[in-house]
């Protein structure tokens, strides 16, 4: 007998109705359209995202690799920490941050604060159990 998980043997329910209709059409019409397109906000937020310094960028990624990376192992981090480096090469060289790939900018922002998060609740433990200041 073949041992499946209960998840694999819930039924599909089938298709789900689409939420958020964008002007009567359905999200998946719209799905591969530049999304400043659909949201013509977004373009204007690119000139407020505040970056890390190069540093602290350095030091979030190397804390992921360190203590989060284990857990998901989702990320190649050896080629990750490649294209982090270049990505801060070219925002030093005055690249804006909208000329880089969004999709990579999504996992940088994603391991940045996962390594954030999980380093403000290290330090918590750590001050609860010595009484000091917090630090990671």
């Amino acid at each position: 007998m073949e041992c499946t998980p209960r998840a694999v043997m819930i039924e599909n329910p089938g298709p789900q109705p689409v939420v958020g209709e964008i002007e009567n059409d359905s999200f998946e019409d719209h799905l591969f359209e530049p999304k400043h397109e659909i949201f013509p906000s977004i373009k204007n937020l690119w000139p407020n995202i505040i970056l890390p310094s190069h540093s602290s960028s350095m030091r979030l990624v190397e804390f992921d690799r360190i203590w989060n990376s284990w857990v998901h192992a989702a990320l190649d981090h050896p080629l990750f920490e490649t294209e982090h480096i270049e990505f801060l090469s070219k925002i030093e060289d005055g690249a804006s941050i909208n000329e880089i790939d969004p999709l990579w900018l999504a996992l940088y922002f994603s391991v940045i604060a996962v390594s954030l998060i999980i380093c403000v609740l290290r330090s918590i433990q750590k001050a609860d159990n010595s009484k000091t200041r917090l630090h990671c």
